[in-house]
């Protein structure tokens, strides 16, 4: 079975999965969110692999890869953290 509640990390009152606001304190919710890290690691990888590409086969291909590269990269991060959610307060 499924567990359909969520829980803030700042009041600890557990609401139903699917609200946009936190009924305690106010924060909002955001669902599928990428951690802050990822696109660190994704923009570094994507122009590695980028620079790569373009000294073996040529810069018009390190040129063409690199939009691709980030394709694929934030498509699998929308899978993979796909179940994330993340609690945001205003101070």
């Amino acid at each position: 079975m499924e567990n359909n509640t969520i829980k803030c990390p700042f009041c600890l009152k557990e609401s139903q999965r699917g609200v946009h606001v936190c009924t305690g304190c106010m924060a909002t919710v955001l669902y599928g969110a990428y951690p802050g890290w990822y696109a660190t690691v994704i923009i570094v990888l994507s122009f590695g692999l980028s620079i790569l590409i373009g000294m073996s086969a040529g810069m018009a291909w390190a040129t063409i890869s690199l939009p691709i590269i980030f394709a694929v990269a934030f498509i699998a991060g929308k899978v993979i953290f796909a179940d994330n959610v993340v609690f945001r307060r205003r101070m």
